[in-house]
């Protein structure tokens, strides 16, 4: 058999197992702290049954017997810790973002070449006007070995590698 009350701070109307009675749990509703009346006291169940013949209350399970489960939120004056951390921003956009950011270009001559015609000091050349010259650091001649597509031979050529902030 249930036992119907009302809360006695907010008047919401709550119905626990008989076996609840004499316990204390929080309203729903309020969340305030509240005492389950005894089940020997009148409630709506016993007046809406009057003239009834008594059904006999189930057996409480050991489950039944055990208080009500408090949540709380914790609370805590220290800062709270980062659980889950967010990936670093690629160096491509954080060279971008950050001016002061130290960046190297490397320019191949090979890659300078459009039908047997060498445009590496055009190539250089805009570099530098793109960059600024207030923003190179220094700039180094590197000299590098390739296989030749076609001869399938090992080439040397060059190259300039450009330290500059931006």
């Amino acid at each position: 058999m249930d036992i119907i009350f009302e809360c006695s701070n907010c008047g919401q109307e709550l119905e626990v197992d008989e076996s609840a009675a004499g316990s204390e749990l929080q309203c729903p509703s309020c969340s305030a702290d509240i005492t389950v009346p005894d089940s020997s006291s009148k409630t709506k169940s016993d007046e809406s049954s009057a003239g009834k013949p008594a059904i006999p209350a189930p057996t409480p399970t050991p489950q039944a017997k055990e208080p009500p489960k408090k949540f709380s939120v914790p609370f805590s004056s220290e800062p709270t810790k980062e659980l889950i951390k967010k990936p670093q921003k690629p160096l491509e956009v954080a060279a971008k973002e950050d001016e002061r950011m130290l960046r190297v270009k490397t320019i191949r001559r090979a890659d300078c070449k459009e039908l047997e015609k060498d445009n590496f000091d055009q190539v250089v050349s805009e570099f530098f006007q793109q960059v600024g010259e207030e923003h190179i650091i220094s700039s180094h001649p590197v000299t590098y070995s390739t296989v030749d597509s076609v001869s399938q031979k090992l080439v040397t050529d060059y190259g300039l590698l450009i330290l500059y902030r931006g």
